[in-house]
């Protein structure tokens, strides 16, 4: 018996050129939007590398660690040392109320692969090259953050039209936004189309043999989310968010005559976070998202069968931990089990369960 496993993986967010993934921010909800004055703002917004001087190491002590420089005064220059994007270049500029960020990279290799047309093994020399680029400007309106990112592709087989490649675009806005009980709007959206790799994998259960095909397939995406937002000062040393807002999603995959278009409209979606200062060098941090899945669809053209889905709600919610010292500061991600049970971790009976797993390092001056 043979059982053939299809992956088409769809993920429905709102994604940024250049994502922000900041520990604070992590354990804060996960939107920098919702945080102006967190330097993550920067990779949405680039104007706002004018408010900062900084060295950073982000993932400090997990497997893909990553640095920011930005120093400047008049002027201000960036350069970010990323892991997990493998770029050749990250800079950024800012001045006035302008900011830019520019990513490149180049990648190829050499491979050596049965080819069926020649029966015989035959080197190959794929190769790649991408381009992001982002530009943002402080107006009147508002905070603009605009985003281009390009890919293309070859793997060098003789036939281009299995070539992977794409084209993304990327917009946010913010500004202020007096509305029933909010302050300001946060609006992103994106768009993107190409041709991606699918992967499938065969199993065969009588032989034990797991084989891999790949195949090139038309994508198409168009994502947009809108968000209100306030933050309240409980006391002198707590702030408190909250936001409420909606999404939409669509992506598409293969060839019109049997594309599978996948669409999600996510409402409600909240964002509840708090952050206070418990001493003069600690502070702690909670982050709740919860959205509501308003309807769901995907269907392939030319049939009419449709699967369809609403009424699933999902809940996440992280934890934090600042420490400061002079013009340092640690960045943790706490398990959450702390919160519930602490002496647990303070007596340190906690094996197979980490109290912090990752850590951001930023020195401002």
């Amino acid at each position: 018996m043979k059982t053939i496993l299809h992956y088409i993986t769809l993920t429905i967010l709102s994604i940024n050129i250049v994502a922000a993934s900041d520990l604070r921010i992590e354990s804060l909800g996960g939107n920098a939007g919702f945080w102006p004055e967190d330097d993550q703002n920067i990779m949405m917004f680039p104007a706002t590398i004018n408010d900062f001087n900084l060295a950073q190491v982000q993932d400090a002590s997990g497997s893909n660690p990553y640095a920011t420089f930005i120093f400047g005064d008049n002027a201000k220059y960036g350069f970010m040392l990323d892991g997990e994007g493998d770029n050749l270049l990250n800079l950024a500029y800012g001045t006035g109320d302008l900011g830019f960020l520019l990513g490149f990279d180049m990648d190829g290799n050499n491979q050596w692969v049965w080819d069926d047309a020649a029966n015989k093994v035959v080197e190959r020399k794929p190769s790649s090259m991408a381009l992001n680029a982002m530009v943002g400007l402080n107006s009147g309106f508002g905070e603009v953050g605009l985003g281009v990112n390009y890919m293309s592709a070859d793997n060098d087989n003789g036939n281009s039209d299995d070539d992977p490649g794409s084209l993304g675009l990327g917009l946010n806005l913010r500004r202020e936004q007096s509305l029933w009980v909010f302050s300001h709007l946060l609006v992103s959206a994106n768009f993107g189309s190409g041709k991606m790799e699918l992967i499938d994998e065969y199993y065969d259960e009588e032989e034990n043999y797991t084989s891999i095909d790949t195949m090139v397939l038309d994508m198409s995406s168009l994502s947009l989310e809108a968000n209100l937002f306030r933050h309240w000062d409980i006391g002198s040393e707590t702030d408190l968010l909250f936001a409420a807002g909606l999404g939409f999603a669509s992506i598409g995959l293969g060839p019109d005559s049997v594309k599978v278009t996948s669409t999600a409209i996510v409402v409600p979606n909240y964002t509840l976070a708090v952050e206070t200062n418990v001493a003069d060098w600690a502070t702690l941090r909670v982050g709740l998202n919860n959205s509501h899945l308003l309807s769901g669809t995907v269907e392939a053209e030319g049939s009419d069968q449709k699967m369809t889905e609403m009424g699933t709600t999902e809940t996440n919610y992280s934890v934090g931990l600042g420490l400061e010292y002079d013009s340092f500061k640690l960045d943790l991600d706490l398990n959450p089990d702390f919160l519930t049970n602490p002496v647990h971790y303070i007596t340190g009976n906690n094996d197979g369960s980490p109290l912090s797993t990752k850590a951001t390092i930023t020195y401002t001056f």
